[in-house]
């Protein structure tokens, strides 16, 4: 621990033991007590405020995991999810931040009013994680800016997607959570893999941060797909009456190399978007063995594609 001194750590699962779990406050008053919160206006030691958390809970579950189940854990959860997002940990935070809406969904019929939904999900600024908020929605504003100059549909906001695409899906049926936190998580990674293409080694190296960032893209857009379509793979979707007449009559769904993939990027259309997004899921699903194309610039390209064609289909599906 940290923060927390070894007395504070004894205190902390003597007060665990000792508390009655009656309401959800007072698992709050709990972790406020003895949790080392974070810095609101700036960054702050994420490392050691993220590992306080998460040893503090694992302290908890060991000493009495049937008590811990039942424990209101939203704050530490919240926290945790903030720290990591610090950390520029997105899978780990999306991951705490859907934690702590399970949490307040099982103690609160009010949950969507609480800081986790707010925060992460309607990208409301809130009162404390706001430079999270306001990070999340610059970089989707402006792929939803981009997105609007290149198609030929009708232009959508922010609010459209976060109202009609993401609380439909957060509030829905639980397993579509992992969509759209799977989607935020590929979306706040891409400035990541950027920067480790632009100071890597002018010998290259492993291709291994890439291939899965861009397989992440490409099972979101087949799970979007999955909602709507019966199929086992894309090209059985793709031979759907519904599919084609929803979207494309075709689709080329192989390609034998990744440098193919990118060759073949010619605009910025749906065509291109569909063809682009599915030879990557279909390449990068089965090898981690690959062609080297990867520049900031190839990659930016490849990355837009998949979020074109996301895009498309929630524009088409859901807006």
């Amino acid at each position: 621990m940290f923060f927390l001194t070894s007395q504070e750590v004894e205190s902390a699962l003597h007060r665990f033991r000792d508390i009655e779990i009656n309401e959800c406050e007072n698992g709050d008053s709990l972790f406020s007590k003895y949790g080392p919160g974070n810095i609101i206006n700036g960054i702050d030691k994420p490392y050691e405020r993220f590992s306080d958390y998460e040893n503090l809970l694992c302290k908890y579950w060991n000493d009495d995991p049937e008590k811990y189940k039942i424990i209101h854990k939203g704050t530490p959860f919240y926290f945790l999810a903030w720290t990591a997002y610090d950390l520029r940990n997105f899978e780990k935070a999306l991951f705490y931040m859907d934690a702590a809406i399970s949490e307040d969904k099982k103690n609160s019929s009010e949950w969507m009013k609480e800081p986790a939904a707010k925060s992460f999900f309607w990208l409301e600024l809130p009162e404390v994680a706001q430079r999270v908020t306001e990070d999340i929605r610059f970089v989707l504003k402006n792929e939803i800016k981009r997105f609007n100059t290149i198609s030929n549909i009708t232009p959508f906001t922010i609010e459209d997607f976060i109202e009609k695409f993401v609380r439909v899906l957060i509030t829905g049926e639980p397993k579509y959570r992992t969509i759209v936190t799977s989607f935020f998580t590929f979306l706040l990674e891409f400035k990541e893999r950027v920067q480790e293409l632009e100071i890597r080694s002018t010998e290259g190296g492993s291709v291994e941060p890439f291939i899965t960032h861009l397989f992440k893209g490409g099972v979101v857009f087949e799970s979007l797909l999955k909602i709507f379509y019966k199929g086992s793979t894309l090209p059985n979707i793709y031979k759907k009456p519904q599919f084609k007449k929803d979207f494309l009559k075709r689709v080329v769904s192989s390609a034998n190399t990744l440098n193919k993939v990118y060759a073949a990027i010619s605009t910025e259309n749906m065509q291109t978007a569909f063809d682009t997004t599915t030879q990557i899921r279909n390449t990068t699903g089965h090898n981690l063995v690959w062609d080297d194309i990867f520049s900031a610039t190839n990659y930016k390209d490849l990355y837009r594609q998949e979020i074109n064609a996301i895009f498309y289909i929630i524009v088409k599906k859901f807006l």
